[in-house]
């Protein structure tokens, strides 16, 4: 079985508890952020230096197994560019980012095959 996580960064405290366990039963960690919004993108940065950042040391994840993804490309103009969240990603975690906009299908597939390909290098890992 595999789990897929959405960590809400503007979720409800209330399930901060909840976070820990669904978070330790999963291969990948997707972090959302609204590409239309520099307050979302700051929250999302924020919620991998509290939360993620310490998923991955206590379950020894790697962070190859953490995408952050920026919704809602279709609204322009973008107030998060596209440089700051690659050097970002690229910095102290060395995660995949991708750009999708679930209003007009972009971008998605593209998310999607490269969590398969991911997967299938984390299967030949585990069976090793």
């Amino acid at each position: 079985h595999y789990y897929i996580t959405f960590y809400v960064t503007t979720g409800d405290q209330n399930y901060k508890e909840d976070y820990s366990f669904l978070l330790s039963q999963s291969d990948f960690i997707f972090l959302f952020y609204d590409t239309s919004s520099k307050n979302g993108f700051e929250k999302a940065k924020t919620t991998l230096y509290e939360e993620v950042s310490h998923h991955i040391k206590k379950y020894n994840h790697s962070c190859s197994n953490v995408i952050f993804v920026g919704n809602k490309t279709d609204i322009h103009p973008r107030k998060v560019s596209k440089e700051e969240v690659d050097d970002f990603c690229k910095g102290q975690f060395n995660f995949d980012n991708f750009d999708i906009s679930v209003k007009d299908n972009s971008g998605i597939k593209e998310l999607i095959e490269a969590v398969i390909q991911k997967h299938h290098v984390l299967m030949k890992k585990n069976n090793k």
